[in-house]
C-alpha cells in the first residue's frame, strides 16, 4: 500500500512534467511562428529580386517567372529548391559568358600615356623629366 508521501510525490511530479510540456509547446509554437514570419519574408524577398533581374536572358525570365508564380502558389520547400539550384546555373553561365565576352581589361589612360612616353627616344635630359 501506498504512503501519502508517494502520492504527493508522484502527483508533484506529474504537475512539474505537464507544467514543461506546455513551456516546451508554447516555445515551439513561438518559433513555428517565427520561421512562417522569415519564409514569407524570404518569398517577397525572392519575387522581388526575381523582377530585378527580368529581361537578362529569355532562358533566365522564363526560369524567374515560374519560380514567381511557385511561390505565389505557396509551393513547398523542395520543390522551390530545385527551381532555384535551376536559376543559380543559369545565372552563373550568364555571367561566365559576360566575362569571357569583355575580354580584357582596358588600360587607365594614365597607363597609356607612360608606355607612350616610355617608347619614345628622347634625349638624356628629357628622359629623367619625363619620368
Amino acid at each position: 500500500m501506498m504512503s501519502m508521501g508517494e502520492d504527493f510525490d508522484s502527483q508533484d511530479g506529474a504537475i512539474r512534467w505537464k507544467q514543461k510540456y506546455y513551456t516546451s509547446l508554447e516555445q515551439l509554437e513561438a518559433k513555428e511562428k517565427q520561421w512562417g514570419e522569415v519564409e514569407n519574408l524570404l518569398r517577397r524577398c525572392i519575387t522581388r529580386l526575381s523582377l530585378a533581374a527580368d529581361g537578362a536572358d529569355p532562358a533566365l525570365d522564363s526560369q524567374i517567372e515560374t519560380l514567381r508564380n511557385a511561390i505565389r502558389d505557396g509551393r513547398d520547400s523542395l520543390g522551390l529548391r530545385s527551381m532555384i539550384d535551376v536559376i543559380g546555373d543559369t545565372v552563373a553561365r550568364l555571367d561566365q559568358r559576360n566575362k569571357a565576352s569583355k575580354g580584357p581589361a582596358k588600360p587607365e589612360p594614365v597607363e597609356v600615356l607612360a608606355q607612350l612616353l616610355d617608347k619614345l627616344n628622347l634625349p638624356r635630359g628629357m628622359n629623367r623629366r619625363v619620368k
